[in-house]
């Protein structure tokens, strides 16, 4: 009866006998099944970090009471999605991005191409001050619920 219920799975399955095609189909349709389950980004902090009205180049980093960070970079706007956090309350960085350069013009190296480039390059925005690149200092706190919410950051 198994042989005229899935003739198909046989043929795809080639050399495999029944049972193991039939226990590989299942093993499948259960790892399918449970990454359905799981919803990504059902918990999603969104906002911007601007610093006196500026974007902020930056990394907006959530810490909780257990140590685990969840972070996000700032795009050029100073908005940033922060997903996956569980709900709590967090102790908040915006901490530098690595080797990022500060605003302002840039000074061309030898490995600048001049010909053709615009005189003044700038970064997409202002790096965060040093206070808020640590949690100890920063003050900034924020409690995560379940669901999409929003939460700027205006630094000073």
């Amino acid at each position: 009866m198994m042989q005229a219920i899935f003739p198909a799975l046989r043929r795809c399955l080639g050399g495999l006998s029944l049972s193991a095609g039939v226990l590989a189909f299942a093993a499948l349709a259960s790892f399918n099944i449970g990454c359905q389950g799981q919803k990504d980004g059902e918990n999603k902090v969104s906002g911007s970090v601007t610093l006196n009205g500026k974007p902020v180049d930056g990394i907006v980093t959530f810490v909780y009471a257990d140590g685990k960070e969840f972070m996000a970079p700032t795009n050029p706007d100073g908005s940033y999605t922060v997903i996956n956090t569980p709900p709590g309350q967090a102790k908040v960085a915006i901490k530098a991005k690595p080797g990022a350069a500060s605003s302002g013009p840039l000074i061309p190296t030898k490995d600048t191409p001049t010909k053709d480039a615009p005189q003044t390059m700038t970064t997409s925005g202002v790096a965060p001050p040093q206070k808020y690149q640590n949690v100890a200092t920063s003050n900034l706190t924020y409690e995560v619920t379940k669901g999409k919410q929003q939460k700027d950051f205006p630094l000073q």
